[in-house]
């Protein structure tokens, strides 16, 4: 069998071509080795989910010590979720503070059934104005870049990690399986 070389230019030598054959294959494979070394940027999703368990462990937390960890709404069983008082398919007021509340799974499975009784309660609690604010911002149409979103974790993540919500227990009870690596 007849072996086939390479088409060479003209004003080239084979020596010459085989060097700068060689020259090309190792820039090929160091631009490979920087692209596969760097570390992959987080999906947005992915972002997204820790955000919410951020969030949800920055309220229980601030929620607990305002409530002596009992559930804001019931006051009888302790504080296990993060309430929000509208939905968190809005993006717009998913991580608003004013909107969400430290609460025992009873009340937050209770809420998806009897609504109107927990948006008169919200009410109560803020005042028409602010409810009626609130429901005109979540009607918005908001994207909110992923930088923006890792900014909030680094916000929600520096509260935690101040100290200023935690006491002499901490917030060990607060934690749920997966938590931990959220505050990591």
């Amino acid at each position: 069998m007849r072996e086939v070389l390479p088409v060479i230019r003209k004003d080239m030598t084979l020596k010459e071509y085989m060097a700068r054959a060689k020259a090309k294959k190792a820039n090929r494979k160091a631009r490979g080795k920087l692209i596969w070394s760097a570390k992959p940027k987080p999906s947005r999703s992915a972002v997204v989910k820790k955000l919410d368990a951020v969030f949800s462990l920055y309220i229980r937390a601030r929620d607990k010590r305002v409530a002596n960890g009992l559930c804001v709404l019931c006051r009888k069983r302790p504080i296990e979720v993060c309430f929000h008082w509208i939905s968190r398919g809005a993006f717009a007021t998913r991580w608003d503070e004013a909107n969400c509340v430290g609460s025992c799974s009873g009340c937050n499975y209770e809420e998806t059934f009897r609504k109107q009784k927990y948006r008169d309660m919200h009410i109560q609690l803020v005042g028409v104005e602010v409810r009626e604010a609130m429901e005109a911002k979540a009607r918005e149409a908001v994207h909110i870049p992923t930088a923006e979103l890792e900014a909030k974790i680094r916000h929600f993540k520096g509260l935690l990690e101040s100290g200023r919500l935690f006491f002499k227990d901490g917030v060990a009870d607060l934690l749920r399986p997966g938590d931990e690596a959220v505050t990591k």
